[in-house]
């Protein structure tokens, strides 16, 4: 059965809604569509519940997920690469955007009003798209000095990029004929960054030789 809420748009979800008649159930009625301003999004199931011994009572109505969306445990992902993408900000960059700013930007890329409703298939490239926002920020001049886990962050990404392209045999090669064999560790930022966009460029080569 479809049915239809006027509401302001974007709003719907979690709002409060007056029924006229006199409830005292707890009801779950199936919406298909929630009309907001001069939109209509599709959505899948609504939960009403209905709390009303008397007349003129509050429904609260809930979005629900459609089928095929990110696990619980995809969402969580999401939420900490957000979290991360805000705490180097807050650290780097003059002006860091909130959390609310990134998740805002989120979704006008993959075009969805809440993550909860992101397409599983989607969502390797939305996090891919996230890892690459945070990259962004530690690639600046200033976040060597500013980000205390910038070099912890390289090393991390180094490491196991060189592994899911297997190349890990190669970085003591390259540790040896750029480095003198010094270990991570012991090189300076600059060199540190200059070994990352090596192993970055080794991730892109192998992308698009169709690779992982």
């Amino acid at each position: 059965m479809t049915h239809e809420i006027d509401a302001e748009s974007g709003q719907a979800a979690g709002r409060d809604i007056h029924n006229n008649q006199p409830q005292s159930n707890v009801i779950n009625v199936n919406f298909g569509v929630v009309r907001g301003g001069h939109q209509t999004v599709t959505t899948g199931p609504v939960h009403i519940e209905i709390h009303a011994p008397q007349k003129s009572s509050p429904i609260r109505v809930s979005m629900q997920p459609p089928p095929g969306s990110v696990s619980e445990e995809q969402k969580l992902q999401l939420r900490d690469l957000v979290q991360q993408t805000v705490e180097v900000e807050s650290q780097v960059r003059r002006k860091p955007r909130t959390f609310q700013a990134v998740w805002g930007a989120f979704q006008k890329r993959f075009r969805v009003t809440s993550y909860h409703m992101l397409p599983a298939a989607q969502f390797e490239e939305a996090k891919a798209w996230l890892q690459q926002d945070i990259a962004r920020v530690r690639s600046m001049k200033s976040a060597p000095k500013k980000d205390p886990a910038w070099r912890a962050s390289r090393y991390r990404f180094i490491h196991a990029a060189a592994k899911e392209i297997g190349r890990s045999d190669d970085l003591p090669k390259v540790m040896e004929t750029r480095f003198g064999g010094r270990s991570m560790k012991d090189i300076s930022d600059d060199e540190l960054q200059s070994l990352y966009q090596l192993v970055a460029g080794w991730k892109q080569q192998a992308r698009r030789n169709g690779g992982t």
